[in-house]
């Protein structure tokens, strides 16, 4: 679940640097 969660935090941080 934790990793789920830094997975889609992760994805969200990346896509708005883009």
């Amino acid at each position: 679940m934790l990793y789920e969660r830094a997975a889609i935090a992760y994805n969200t941080y990346s896509s708005m640097l883009q």
